[in-house]
């Protein structure tokens, strides 16, 4: 049995990124769409492999009551046997608190693997299984425990992180080919293991200015760069980051990835 813990961060008020989304749909649409997606691919693995156990916690930001109650509502419709979801609406208001207290609750409950996750992340049915897999896949061939992200951005082909020559792994995963990048968000899947090594830099990240556009490099990209931990990236966005026109994937047709998430009733 292999226990995955989520911890999913919802607000469907942003103040942080008052850019137009290239989706064109408001904040409190793309919570909604996307949580659904990430609930639908957490059952997809769940049915696939039920020798898996998903728990999934909400952490809510003060998100408008149509959105909490949709949440709720999605918590009811997709728990099962091997599916449990809790809604913890939080006292502190922000992003990095927000963070904070997933990644808290990551490092109390968390056993076998871990997955920090927001709520404008699009996910294909299988995605969930395909990070999974990967990382499996990582751990049975080399006895290496990664990182695994679900979103791809030439951005991250990027040598930004100066290696001469830059080196690159690329592994066949279960639908498509991964590469390992030297940059990641804050949302990521790991074992739980490692992800309790770098709490320093955890702190020094959730303790930095959210506008500074340096602090990831500053602080968790550190974990790739000068820790050797590989982050697994696929090729094909299996969750696609609905943010600004930067944000987006050039080569995937996110419009029918979008209309083929239906809301529940």
């Amino acid at each position: 049995m292999i226990n995955v813990d989520y911890a999913l961060q919802t607000c469907d008020v942003s103040v942080r990124d008052p850019q137009t989304r290239y989706c064109g749909a408001t904040k409190s649409e793309i919570t909604k769409k996307c949580v659904t997606s990430f609930f639908n691919s957490v059952r997809y693995v769940a049915n696939t492999v039920p020798d898996t156990s998903h728990r999934i916690t909400i952490f809510d930001d003060h998100s408008t009551q149509e959105t909490v109650e949709y949440l709720k509502l999605l918590a009811t419709n997709y728990t099962q046997d091997n599916i449990k979801i809790e809604f913890v609406s939080l006292d502190d208001k922000g992003i990095m608190s927000s963070i904070r207290s997933c990644y808290e609750h990551l490092e109390t409950v968390g056993t076998d693997l871990v997955y920090q996750i927001q709520d404008d992340y699009l996910f294909t049915e299988t995605g969930i299984f395909e990070m999974i897999d990967i990382w499996m896949k990582i751990y049975q061939t080399i006895d290496v425990h990664s990182f695994v992200i679900s979103y791809s951005h030439p951005y991250y082909w990027a040598e930004k992180y100066k290696c001469s020559p830059i080196s690159r792994m690329i592994v066949p995963g279960k639908n498509q080919y991964w590469f390992n990048s030297y940059e990641i968000p804050c949302t990521f899947l790991a074992s739980k293991m490692e992800f309790s090594k770098h709490w320093d830099l955890y702190e020094k990240f959730l303790n930095g200015n959210p506008y500074d556009s340096e602090l990831e490099t500053d602080s968790i990209h550190k974990i790739l760069q000068e820790r050797n931990v590989p982050c697994m990236v696929p090729f094909q966005s299996v969750g696609l980051h609905m943010q600004s026109e930067f944000d987006k994937d050039p080569y995937i047709d996110w419009k029918s990835r979008w209309d083929s998430v239906q809301l529940i009733k």
